[in-house]
């Protein structure tokens, strides 16, 4: 940008508008770009349609990139071409390189990752086999914890990582967390997203009960640490999201949920799919997972709830005598 004349505070600025995490993914594919111009001996700041279209390409059929991965691709030149040249603007939308990405999309139709969901109710049998809160240990009560907050907020790892003991209120039946950071989703002008932690009548499931006795357990190993979520072990300091990712997918491996299938993702799919199944309104769906648009939901998140049991129970079930109707 420097070339382009712009320096300083308004280089800041221009730079802040892809967020951390979004930065981080471009980035990893404009390595590919620099990599793939370099082989070609192609000046990796000259963006020509025709060089954009052999590299969208090369990412599908040489490198075995998804459809998913060389949209992100494609969105990161995108953005690196305007940095090294404004006059770049649009470029990675030109008629070619869209019709290349629906002809990707038509040879090569995105599989969604997941066609079913594991059924919540396994891991909630296996938090309700586990010891009182009380005789727990910390590791426990820590992966205990986690999981319930994840499960009834509906809630990446990315927010739970970010609760603030000094963004909550605490009423009688709930914990309330204001997100102290913007979030994925969210926007400068969106309204803040509030996690709610509530009571539940069966205390082995309750992740207000079980919260109240982490941070009992807790207070003499924070010492001033803001962030609700620490390490298992001293130093006693903040957990990073990876540390909390890490601790969903081993509750969820205790359970006996497939790891090797499902991510730490998953449950937030698990949740919001066996909310739909009971009928929960919508609009409390979208406004407890913090989206504003219900095709989100309905494309990526609605999925049908795994219960092989269904059909054998129904067969096992006491019926009234009688025949039994045949369908042919």
């Amino acid at each position: 940008m420097a070339k382009q004349g712009i320096t300083g505070q308004a280089a800041t600025y221009i730079m802040a508008s892809v967020r951390s995490g979004t930065a981080s993914q471009y980035q990893t594919h404009i390595k590919k770009w620099r990599r793939f111009c370099d082989e070609r001996q192609y000046n990796r700041h000259y963006f020509s349609v025709a060089v954009i279209v052999e590299f969208l390409t090369y990412l599908k059929d040489d490198q075995g990139l998804s459809y998913k991965s060389v949209a992100v691709a494609r969105a990161a030149l995108g953005n690196y071409a305007v940095m090294v040249n404004a006059q770049n603007e649009g470029i990675t939308q030109h008629p070619f390189v869209t019709k290349l990405m629906k002809g990707m999309a038509n040879l090569h139709p995105p599989i969604k990752k997941y066609q079913q969901i594991w059924n919540p109710q396994q891991v909630l049998e296996y938090i309700k086999s586990l010891p009182d809160n009380a005789d727990l240990t910390l590791r426990q009560l820590t992966l205990k914890l986690v999981m319930l907050a994840a499960l009834v907020t509906g809630s990446r790892c990315q927010s739970l990582h970010q609760i603030r003991r000094s963004r909550w209120t605490k009423m009688p039946t709930c914990f309330c967390c204001n997100m102290p950071v913007m979030l994925k989703t969210g926007k400068y002008d969106k309204k803040e997203q509030v996690l709610h932690l509530p009571k539940y009548p069966d205390t082995k499931l309750c992740v207000f009960t079980t919260l109240e006795h982490y941070l009992e357990h807790t207070k003499p190993l924070r010492k001033d640490e803001d962030k609700l979520f620490i390490i298992t072990r001293a130093p006693y300091g903040p957990a990073a999201q990876s540390t909390v990712s890490g601790w969903v997918t081993t509750c969820m491996a205790q359970a006996g949920i497939d790891v090797s299938l499902y991510t730490t993702h998953s449950t937030r799919k698990a949740s919001t799919s066996q909310a739909s199944t009971k009928s929960i309104p919508l609009a409390s769906i979208l406004r407890a997972a913090g989206w504003s648009n219900a095709d989100t939901f309905a494309a990526y998140y609605k999925l049908p709830v795994t219960d092989h049991s269904s059909f054998a129970n129904a067969v096992l079930e006491p019926s009234t005598p009688g025949a039994v109707h045949v369908n042919d």
